[in-house]
This record gives C-alpha cells, structure tokens and sequence, in this order.
C-alpha cells in the first residue's frame, strides 16, 4: 500500500504522517511543528522519531535503519510509527 493510500484510508493529510521529530528542535522546526499542530490539531500520529546518527549510516549503505540497528532508537521509533499506523488502519 502507497503512503497516499494509507493516508487517504486513514483520512490525513500526507504531510501530517511525515512529521519527525528531533530530540533538540532548531527554532525553524520548532515553528514547523507549530504549524502542523495548529492546522492538523487531531490528525496526526503520536510517535516520535528520535534524529540520530545511525538514520544517516544506515542510508549511506542504502539499509533501512531498522535492519541496519535494529535496537537503535529510531529504529524502534519507526517500529511504534508502524504499529500506530497498523492500529488505525484496524
């Protein structure tokens, strides 16, 4: 299923799903994630992606970070994402 297709199954806007989060926010992502709260109040999901690191090795050698550090942060970041989207798509 296409990332469109689940945000359309799920009634969100694509841009509310892509919403990561760092661990120390610069003022322009603070204000970015600002506006999304202000104009997707209830449409978005509730986990966090933590920045780290390992996100970056992992794409350097073209492995997704949870196959690449599967105990990673991120890595369980992303598998609590996929588990929220899996819960709302019942």
């Amino acid at each position: 299923m296409k990332c469109s297709e689940v945000a359309e199954r799920l009634g969100i806007s694509r841009t509310s799903a892509y919403e990561v989060v760092p661990g120390r926010m610069t003022k322009a992502e603070r204000t970015g994630a600002e506006v999304l709260d202000r104009f997707f109040p209830d449409t978005q999901f509730t986990s966090v992606i933590h920045a780290s690191a390992k996100v970056c090795e992992g794409s350097w050698q073209w492995t997704p970070v949870a196959s690449f550090e599967p105990g990673s942060r991120p890595a369980r970041d992303y598998a609590a994402l996929a588990e929220e989207v899996l819960n709302e798509l019942g």
